[in-house]
């Protein structure tokens, strides 16, 4: 009985993309900017926009601000699905942030360029409006153990120093369990927020078993000074992003998991 990765060449859920605007995005640029992917909808293979308006609660800068008051993003989303009840790939936007996530992973480099094929557009359009404030990446990572929960010992996956405060409990396989973690880190001269949550999680198959998986989410954010980042420059703050995921997964999960999944060889297999 051992855990295996999601897929038989990586373990990678979901990945994620965020930009945070500056400052709002004209109402007019975020609905051009949908129209112009509409003309692309079939060739991207996306269901038709709907739209979206998100309430955002924000904190009063000053003694003359309402101590919260709320805002409401108006914008849409566009989905792409593998079966008329699953979707695997979303973009959303609104005058707030631009959001690209996608389950059909198959490598950092054809998830990159599928990125770029289907966003590069609308930011090269929201550039010349806006910087952005902020930058996230992330990664949902997960491994299911093929036996029973009560025998899924977490340490046969997870490196004993992640765990190393655990009781016993936890590291027979008995009891659920889950860790966070976060922290600042300079990667090329900037200052990135870290942070690597780890969640036991119990699920049931399609034959009605219970299944016990271990979850791995990993996330990358990049804040930017107050003139904010130029949008052109996003390319290769993610490029660094995917790479300390990367480094991060492979120093929670042990030696023999991270070479299965390919992150010892350095492979495009990338968690």
């Amino acid at each position: 009985m051992t855990w295996a990765p999601l897929h038989l060449s990586h373990a990678v859920e979901r990945v994620r993309f965020e930009i945070v605007f500056s400052e709002p995005l004209p109402t007019k640029l975020v609905d051009a900017i949908g129209l112009a992917l509409d003309a692309r909808r079939t060739e991207l293979r996306f269901e038709n926009r709907e739209p979206m308006h998100v309430q955002n609660f924000v904190v009063g800068g000053d003694i003359h601000s309402q101590p919260v008051h709320s805002q409401v993003q108006s914008g849409w989303q566009a989905i792409r699905k593998s079966s008329p009840t699953v979707a695997m790939e979303a973009v959303v936007l609104n005058s707030g942030r631009l959001v690209y996530e996608s389950t059909d992973y198959r490598g950092w480099v054809k998830a990159f360029s599928r990125f770029k094929n289907v966003c590069s557009s609308m930011l090269e359009d929201a550039g010349r409006a806006v910087n952005a404030s902020a930058v996230v990446h992330d990664y949902m990572d997960r491994f299911i153990f093929d036996g029973p929960a009560n025998l899924s010992t977490p340490t046969d996956l997870i490196r004993h120093g992640v765990l190393a405060l655990m009781p016993q409990s936890v590291l027979s396989g008995n009891e659920m369990w889950h860790t966070h973690r976060g922290w600042f880190e300079h990667l090329h001269g900037e200052k990135y927020l870290i942070n690597q949550n780890l969640d036991a999680q119990d699920g049931t198959t399609p034959y009605g078993k219970i299944a016990r998986s271990i979850q791995i989410y990993t996330k990358l954010e990049l804040r930017a000074e107050a003139k904010g980042l130029d949008l052109t420059s996003l390319p290769s703050k993610f490029d660094i992003m995917h790479n300390r995921c990367n480094q991060l997964v492979g120093l929670v999960i042990t030696e023999k998991a991270a070479d299965k999944i390919g992150l010892l060889k350095g492979s495009d297999a990338n968690v």
